[in-house]
């Protein structure tokens, strides 16, 4: 992919323009969908249908997406280009950048609760921000789990108190990219 603007057409005769054809058709059908469903006439098992037959085509369409948008992201980096812009054949230009994203796995939960509690033990986060007096270590350390975990760890905010995320899980990095829709032609 060239760093410059690239444009592709839907009618090429080619596989590509043929993929594209189907996509403008998935499109279609999913505004034609959104219109229907607006219809209060519908009844509740043919919207029971549609939802279904929705959910299963998004869980198609995302593992599709992630897919194109991975592959894109490593051909960008061994292409050693960072951003492109490309122009459809709707006529809008969008720009292509490269992004990593970040995976943790292995995540070793019972030992980042541990350095949390140590963590909370250290007088600069058991201080009341409102009376700036100190609170007990479990206030302190109810605190920090608020702030640092949800139903998964808060990795920024891990961080931000000075716990490395690396000595708790196995992180490992894909390279996708960020489509941000620009003007029409």
């Amino acid at each position: 992919m060239e760093s410059e603007t690239k444009e592709i057409q839907q009618d090429d005769i080619t596989i590509d323009g043929a993929v594209l054809k189907a996509i403008q058709q998935i499109e279609d059908a999913t505004r034609t969908l959104e219109l229907e469903f607006q219809d209060e006439q519908l009844s509740p098992e043919v919207k029971i249908a549609m939802s279904h037959s929705l959910t299963n085509s998004m869980k198609h369409l995302r593992y599709m997406n992630g897919v194109i948008q991975k592959s894109v992201g490593e051909k960008m980096k061994s292409d050693g280009n960072k951003m492109a812009v490309v122009a459809l054949p709707t006529g809008v230009q969008v720009s292509v950048e490269q992004v990593n994203k970040s995976t943790r796995k292995d995540v070793d939960r019972e030992a980042l609760v541990m350095a949390v509690n140590k963590i909370a033990n250290e007088n600069k986060h058991r201080v009341n921000t409102d009376t700036g007096e100190l609170v007990d270590i479990h206030e302190s350390r109810n605190r920090l789990y608020n702030k640092c975990f949800r139903m998964e760890p808060r990795w920024t905010e891990l961080k931000a108190i000075g716990i490395d995320d690396d000595e708790f899980c196995v992180k490992s990095w894909d390279t996708t990219v960020k489509i941000t829709q620009g003007g029409s032609l």
